[in-house]
């Protein structure tokens, strides 16, 4: 008895050891992180032209991607955009080797991101509150709801409350 016993709940924990590490296997990454062997680094070729430039640079920021700026005002920027692209056109974006949309498209600089594995938001660092704190925000403990009655005030004298050492 004691030995079918044990193969039960050896049976029970390989099999929950399995199930865990096929759950654990579908779980999208929580972050990215970049370096130097990145398949996918990427790279925004821009200068100060104004609007689309800088809408540009915000939908990157917008969703967490690291990048690097090339400034194609500085000559050497310059020819590393003739040479990833060979045109003059800004904004580019490149993510990799092979992924470049020249020109900003909201739609399709998104599609280009999405392929590049990016995510879609930047996942949080802090909480909120955290953040509010950190800005200076005075803190407050939230205003009592009038619709919720007080606390009844603890009972006193003998018999109430916890027993006394």
């Amino acid at each position: 008895m004691a030995r079918a016993s044990q193969r039960i709940a050896l049976t029970c924990a390989t099999l929950a050891a399995v199930v865990a590490l096929g759950a654990a296997a579908q779980t999208p990454p929580i972050y990215r992180y970049i370096d130097a062997e990145d398949r996918f680094p990427v790279t925004l070729y821009t200068y100060a032209c104004g609007d689309v430039c800088d809408k540009a640079e915000a939908l990157l920021n917008r969703r967490g991607v690291p990048y690097t700026t090339v400034n194609v005002q500085d000559s050497a920027g310059f020819e590393k955009l003739k040479k990833a692209t060979g045109d003059n056109q800004v904004p580019v974006l490149q993510a990799g080797d092979k992924l470049i949309a020249k020109g900003f498209s909201d739609a399709r600089w998104q599609a280009l991101l999405d392929d590049a594995g990016y995510p879609k938001a930047p996942v949080p660092r802090r909480p909120q509150q955290s953040l509010e704190i950190a800005k200076g925000a005075p803190t407050q403990a939230p205003a009592p709801d009038p619709a919720v009655p007080p606390p009844a005030p603890a009972p006193t004298g003998p018999g109430s409350g916890y027993p006394k050492l």
